[in-house]
């Protein structure tokens, strides 16, 4: 059965570790993570180098729409872990898929703005860019085009429990 999970939320609210969980419960599931497209097309051109997000390159909102749709095809159920918090990004990618009928079940992982910072300071690397971004994140994704909203603040276990019930 194709079937299209996507796990959005700001940076850092814990969508990637929920993801791995989730899909284990779900059995038959694999991860996708459009960053890997984007990491891609920042090293096909020089002018996209420089840009503050990928996602504002067009051919990855494309590219992402075709690969979740081919792994949807390719594997069944996919998982996708990605942030997409401008309302066209998201009509681009998220309401492309659903216009083409693919079933599809989209969540926000929700949390206090706090909670993501405390969360992004404990990560090894350098998070200086997903910081800058939460209060943004946070306010944009609280709107109903990005429900249903799913609170973050427990442990990734509990959630991935939460939302392969809601799957069933």
């Amino acid at each position: 059965m194709r079937r299209v999970v996507w796990l959005n939320g700001a940076f850092g609210v814990g969508k990637s570790t929920v993801a791995e969980l989730l899909a284990e419960r779900l059995g038959d599931a694999i991860v996708f993570d459009p960053e890997l497209i984007g990491a891609g097309l920042r090293a096909e051109r020089a002018e996209w180098r420089g840009l503050d997000d990928f996602q504002d390159i067009p051919e990855w909102r494309d590219r992402t729409r075709s690969a979740v749709s081919s792994a949807a095809v390719e594997h069944g159920t996919v998982v996708v872990v990605m942030t997409v918090h401008r309302r066209d990004y998201f009509d681009e990618t998220v309401g492309a898929l659903r216009d083409e009928g693919l079933p599809l079940d989209h969540f926000t992982l929700v949390a206090r703005p706090e909670v993501i910072r405390a969360r992004l300071l404990a990560r090894e690397g350098d998070n200086d860019w997903a910081l800058g971004r939460v209060e943004r994140c946070v306010s944009e994704l609280a709107g109903p085009r990005f429900a249903v909203h799913v609170n973050a603040s427990g442990s990734p276990a509990s959630i991935a429990n939460d939302l392969a019930v809601r799957l069933a």
